[in-house]
């Protein structure tokens, strides 16, 4: 298990997080911040208003996808988006790639959201509203 994970995992046990996924699933709006480790210069957002399901809007697009497995481990699936082009376009595509490699997923004390592949942290979300 990589290191980055087993923090993860020591990070939810102590933070006494539920273990079904997303079990504290709200209407929580979190915007993207970071994408493999620079400045996001799009607006993106998503929100996990049920079990199983993710949804939101990136550059151009809303999109959802469904939602596998348990905190800090789960698998993001395919993403589904309307096919709206715009300047941003490609910074779109390489937001709904990350979300498809997503593998793990920690919720920091600071109200960040950070969503990793099997390397490493991908994506940074800050919460906007609740």
């Amino acid at each position: 298990m990589s290191r980055k994970i087993a923090v993860a995992l020591v990070v939810a046990i102590l933070a006494n997080l539920p273990v079904s996924g997303f079990a504290q699933t709200d209407e929580t709006l979190w915007k993207l911040i970071e994408l493999d480790g620079k400045a996001f210069a799009a607006e993106a957002q998503l929100t996990l208003p049920q079990g199983g399901l993710i949804r939101g809007r990136g550059p151009c697009n809303s999109f959802f996808a469904s939602v596998e497995g348990d905190l800090p481990a789960l698998v993001i699936g395919p993403v589904a988006s309307t096919k709206m082009a715009c300047p941003d376009l490609g910074l779109e595509s390489q937001f709904f790639a990350a979300l498809s490699e997503t593998v793990w997923a920690e919720r920091t004390r600071d109200e960040a959201l950070i969503l990793g592949d099997a390397k490493s942290p991908r994506m940074v979300f800050v919460r906007i509203s609740q």
